[in-house]
């Protein structure tokens, strides 16, 4: 390297670091002129293009820089959100290799990627003459065993073909069948069924021997996961090697993974007490039936320390001395199935989780999922967050996210996390927000209107009159991921316990909370440069009363929570 490009790359790296993205990207992309193939530098004029909105830059410079390094982390996770966020309106031949490759490797969020999946392969085989060669892609069965299909149109189609592989025996390819069996148990067996496929299923699941070969089994696992049928107990008994190598993937995550969580669910500890009241059970009770979110796979970032973390977020952040401890404990209150504390053990692996929920039924789900990734830093135990003064310790950290708005008294259980955080402690929360969610509110009352329960049944028939289009005010829910999924519809839409806030009722609870705001985790780097550039005069993007007008004006910037850090005085 000449003496002038090591100082055209040691300015783009001082500009980036300064702040000043434009300059540091123009540096760069003199220096990748003279260098081409320099992958520091073409990884980072990625990162910065992305900052920038800058995507078509962005995506040529992250290819370049995988061109040379393959399995590189961050340039897959930047090039996966750019992709996610760029839904295609004509058939893209590029998107066939990028998807698969993201879809075939295990360092990006698949789930993130599906609906520009199934968008892509739509351009590519139009529906619904299409089908056939969709279904045959290899992007498509990736799709279907890999993500939760988050596709109305598709689903239909499919949900048609399933219905004709039934009841008027159409024949399908081993791989398809096995595919569309891995959907089934993906989205927890979300899709419509008639009432005349249902007498069908019954009268053929009635017709098994108790110990079914195993070819007699896929047109059924169409409607209904290994582990759900009654005969799961003795297919489990099953040797794995016993089964035709095809459907092994299909038997372990549609049988013996389940049931293993089951057991596993059973023998967690228990912090003692009852649950705290009525709500506590009815909520406590859904997430036995439903657990949620069935995840199927862990996202990777590069490992950090937290008080590193919160100063990348927070510019100027001081941690505690407490916070900088080795190892930092964390207490996730309402860790479920186990995708928040996993991936804090995972990216922080100098520090002690304690995940606590109340169903067994998520937890046996994460301690399953902890020992398949051999992640060792987190413990699980079974309670009601209203009764987290049993634990007898204070915590430097807790992370606590799309937990207390399904409290009967959700100032109360953020009460009881004050109480347990150490002074100089820094604390997460994550809340439903009221103008980001108006969409579920109106699906909820409509709900109530039809005077629907939370039955898997009522679950699909509501799902189907959205899709059908019998419910046009809320045809977008067909897009959201926990739409397409039953346990995850039951959690959106169906909720034995929700409340919404706005974010003067947040800063008011940090009042009485005594809590400091420390800033907001958002969801991507678009919405600070619209937040920025509307608030000049609030660099530190701490102020509610501004970030309140901010929303009103964009209701969606908070469709995923409200997902901020505050911190306890000390």
């Amino acid at each position: 390297m000449s003496g002038g490009g090591e100082e055209l790359l040691r300015q783009a790296q001082a500009l980036a670091q300064a702040g000043r993205l434009p300059e540091a990207a123009q540096a760069l992309q003199a220096f990748t002129r003279q260098q081409p193939g320099h992958f520091p530098a073409l990884r980072l004029l990625g990162q910065i293009c992305f900052r920038l909105g800058a995507f078509d830059r962005a995506v040529a410079a992250l290819e370049a820089a995988l061109a040379v390094q393959p399995e590189d982390t961050p340039c897959q996770l930047v090039l996966a959100e750019i992709l996610r966020r760029a839904i295609p309106q004509a058939y893209q031949p590029a998107l066939d290799s990028r998807l698969t490759a993201l879809l075939s490797g295990d360092i990006v969020k698949h789930q993130d990627l599906a609906l520009v999946a199934a968008r892509h392969l739509k351009l590519k085989h139009p529906l619904p003459e299409g089908l056939e060669a969709l279904l045959a892609d290899p992007l498509a069965l990736l799709l279907l065993t890999r993500c939760v299909l988050v596709d109305g149109e598709l689903e239909r189609a499919l949900t048609a073909l399933r219905r004709a592989v039934l009841l008027d025996g159409r024949a399908l390819p081993r791989a398809q069948l096995t595919a569309l069996a891995t959907q089934t148990a993906n989205n927890n067996a979300a899709w419509a069924v008639s009432g005349e496929e249902a007498e069908a299923f019954e009268l053929r699941l009635a017709a098994l021997p108790a110990e079914p070969p195993a070819e007699h089994l896929p047109p059924l696992l169409l409607y209904r996961p290994l582990a759900e049928l009654p005969q799961a107990e003795a297919l489990a008994a099953r040797d794995l090697d016993a089964w035709p190598e095809d459907l092994r993937p299909l038997v372990r995550a549609s049988l013996l993974e389940p049931l293993d969580a089951q057991r596993r669910g059973a023998d967690i500890e228990s912090l003692g007490g009852e649950e705290a009241n009525s709500v506590s059970r009815a909520v406590r009770g859904q997430y036995e039936e439903s657990p949620y979110p069935r995840w199927l796979q862990l996202e990777r970032f590069p490992a950090s320390a937290l008080a590193e973390r919160l100063r990348q977020l927070f510019p100027g952040f001081q941690p505690s001395a407490a916070l900088q401890a080795r190892p930092l404990r964390l207490l996730v209150p309402g860790g479920g199935t186990g995708r928040q504390p996993l991936s804090l053990a995972r990216a922080f692996p100098e520090t002690e989780v304690l995940s606590v929920d109340l169903s067994r039924a998520s937890l046996g789900y994460a301690q399953q999922r902890a020992e398949r990734l051999g992640i060792g830093n987190v413990a699980f135990l079974q309670g009601d967050l209203l009764e987290h003064g049993r634990l007898g310790a204070r915590f430097p950290a807790i992370a606590c996210t799309g937990v207390l708005h399904h409290l009967a008294d959700p100032l109360a259980g953020w009460r009881v996390l004050t109480e347990l955080l150490e002074p100089g402690g820094v604390m997460q929360i994550a809340l439903y927000s009221k103008l980001a969610r108006r969409d579920i509110a109106l699906a909820r009352d409509r709900i109530a209107a039809l005077g629907l329960g939370d039955s898997p049944a009522e679950i699909r028939s509501f799902r189907e009159r959205v899709l059908g289009g019998q419910e046009p005010a809320l045809a977008e829910l067909a897009q959201e991921k926990d739409f397409a999924d039953l346990h995850g519809c039951r959690d959106l839409l169906f909720h034995r316990q929700e409340h919404r806030f706005d974010l003067a009722e947040i800063a008011a609870a940090l009042e009485v909370l005594d809590l400091e705001f420390l800033g907001f985790d958002l969801a991507g780097p678009e919405i600070a440069q619209a937040y920025r550039a509307a608030n000049p005069q609030d660099p530190a993007m701490t102020d509610l009363a501004a970030w309140r007008d901010f929303e009103e004006a964009n209701p969606a910037t908070f469709r995923t929570m409200y997902n901020f850090w505050c911190r306890k005085p000390g």
